[in-house]
Order: structure tokens, then sequence, then C-alpha cells
């Protein structure tokens, strides 16, 4: 058992286990058994767990499935949405919207396109029984937020904030919603709820960290947050790539949201600097994600490696909690340890693209035989 297991502030499992049993959820739709990532079938996790392009990674529980959202850039439909529920075999739930936007670039229209912009590192948050989507564009210089009560099916309320908040992380802290953003740097600006349920800005952003970066003096500077409350502290955790070195996941923490009004700073250090082997090429670095608790108090970080032509692939690696409270990375299980995964569904992640392997008509945010 960890040193310490804290709990996530901010999120409400509307699904909980029966009083009998931890191990069978009360949940008519969803799965039977409660599935443990290191205990499916009786072995180990592979990393990577998707053998596919699937960057920038961010996972949420409801008490019943596991979430991910991904970078899908300049593709439509919008922000994938993954599900599963082990954190090991996924399967595609739906997207966060048809299009991200009506613009000449994201239609191919009078000359335009939007190739290596578009949307990046989606956030997805759940809180009091709403599902939260937030992704950023380069194309639009906007930023989205999408909510729901059911992920899969909708209906989905869009919010739409003028400016790109790079790299953008919902944080839920009671009543409070926020966004934490930045490269370089760590900046947090408030949101607040219109009377027909869609967000807006609530003032200007504060600068929380000017140099995010830690222990780096040049190359990638640090990015792609996920921010959470944890127990008493908030953590964001971003990505770094030193020139010359692997990517690292680095993790900035502090008991306060603005501790610079007291007197006080936010602490960083880097929590994990590695590269796992896969299929005989070196590693660059597992880094840039988030981390997730089970249904039995353990927690897991989601995070990516990239694989070169293959792209940007998940890596589940275990996590554990010091007694001062500062996440432990498992090195052993970020280790490759098999090949790919693949099935043979049109709802898996990675899977043919022959026409003939639909089962159905793909459909509007997985709505039975319904058109885009």
């Amino acid at each position: 058992m960890p040193a310490w297991a804290p709990t996530p502030g901010g999120s409400r499992s509307t699904c909980p286990p029966t009083p009998t049993s931890p191990w069978r959820s009360s949940c008519a739709d969803g799965p039977t058994e409660r599935e443990h990532p290191r205990r499916r079938g009786g072995a180990d996790f592979t990393n990577p767990v998707i053998f596919a392009d699937v960057p920038d990674p961010d996972v949420v529980f409801d008490g019943r499935y596991y979430y991910m959202v991904s970078t899908t850039m300049y593709f439509a439909p919008s922000v994938p949405i993954m599900r599963s529920s082990n954190l090991v075999h996924w399967s595609i739930a739906g997207y966060a919207a048809a299009i991200l936007d009506d613009a000449d670039a994201l239609a191919l229209r009078n000359g335009q396109d939007a190739y290596g912009q578009g949307s990046w590192a989606a956030s997805i948050r759940f809180h009091d029984g709403t599902y939260y989507m937030s992704v950023g564009s380069l194309t639009t210089q906007q930023t989205y937020v999408y909510s729901t009560p059911n992920i899969e099916r909708g209906p989905r309320s869009r919010s739409v904030l003028d400016g790109y908040a790079h790299d953008q992380s919902l944080l839920f802290d009671g009543d409070d919603v926020w966004l934490v953003y930045g490269g370089g740097s760590i900046d947090l600006r408030r949101l607040r709820r219109h009377d027909d349920g869609t967000l807006g800005w609530d003032g200007p952003a504060t600068r929380l960290v000017e140099d995010a970066n830690v222990d780096q003096t040049s190359g990638l500077h640090a990015e792609g947050a996920h921010a959470y409350k944890i127990g008493d502290y908030y953590y964001v955790f971003m990505i770094e790539w030193p020139s010359g070195g692997v990517r690292q996941e680095v993790l900035w923490r502090s008991p306060s949201l603005t501790p610079q009004s007291a007197g006080g700073a936010w602490e960083g250090r880097v929590v994990l600097s590695q590269g796992v082997t896969v299929g005989g090429r070196p590693g660059t670095g597992v880094a840039q994600g988030g981390v997730v608790q089970t249904y039995d108090g353990q927690w897991y970080a989601m995070l990516f490696q990239d694989e070169g032509p293959l792209g940007r692939s998940p890596q589940l690696v275990g996590v554990t909690w010091d007694d001062d409270r500062w996440p432990d990375f498992d090195s052993q299980s970020a280790s490759a340890r098999g090949g790919a995964r693949t099935a043979g569904d049109g709802a898996a992640v990675v899977a043919s693209d022959d026409v003939d392997n639909l089962r159905e008509r793909a459909g509007y945010w997985n709505t039975t035989n319904a058109d885009f």
C-alpha cells in the first residue's frame, strides 16, 4: 500500500461499489466485474497499451469506466473519446463534436488548411455528475469547453472562449472552475457559468510560475499541463525535453493556488526521466499526461512516448505517493513487455480501415444510424 493515498478533490462517483463486494459494480450498464489494470486475466499489462498514435492523453474515472481523450490536430471529428474498464483495453466511445468549428482552414476551403494545427492536448474531467472536455485550437485561436451528463450519447453544451490557451487543463476546486495552461510558464484563469449553462472567462489570467522548466536551460519548454487538487495540494504535471536528453515528466505543486499572495511559491521537480525500448527502438522518454485513481484507491499515470513513424503511444505507469506527498513513478511498469494490442471490431482503437470492418454506419456522437 502507498505511504499516503490521497483522494482527488472535485469528483463524485455516480456508480459506487455495492456494500457487499468492492469488486462488483452496482451499475446496470457497467462491467459486471471490476478489473485491475495489472490483473486482467492474471497477467501484467503491456506498454504501450495502445500500439498507435494517441498523443497527449488525459484520463478520468467516473466510478464505472475510464475515459481518455487525445490530440487529433487537423483531423475530424474533433477530440476522440475512448473508453476502458481497466486502463488497458480501449475502444472508441465517441467524439467531443462532429467538427471543431466551421473555419476555412478546417474545412479545406479557399485554399486553406490546418495541417500541423487544429486542436491540441485536450483535457477531460468528471465533476458532480457532469463530464467536461476542453481543447485549444491553434487554427481558430479559440478554446472550447464541452459539457454533458452522458459522455457517450450527449447532449453536449459547447462553450467558446476567446483566445488560445496552450495545452490547457480543467481544474475543479469546490464550486470554482479554472483553466491551467502555458508553455514555459504556468497561467491560471477562472471560468464563470452563464445562465444558459455555458462557460466564459471570469477575469484575467494569473501567472503561477514564471519559469516552469526544472533543471533545464535549453530544449522544449515545460508544457502540457494536467492540473489537480489532490488532498491538501494543487498539482500541475507537465512535460519538458532538455536538449540532448529524453522527455521528462515534471511536477509543480503548492498548498495554495496563489501562494505568492502569502510570500510563498510553487515547488517543482522532475518526477520521471526514462526512455522505454519498444520494438528494438530506444525510447525518447515517457512523459506528458496526468494521473488517475482506480476504484480501489491505487494510482496510475497515462503518459506517452514518441515511437517515431508509429507516433506517440500511451504508456501506463503505476504511481505511489511518499510520506511527503510527492508521487513515485514505477519504473518497472514503464517498460514494454509485448506486442501490439488490436481488436477485430470497428470500435477498437486499432483496427482495419476496410469499410467492411464496420458493423453499422458510424453515427453522430455514436448515435445509432445517424448521419454526420
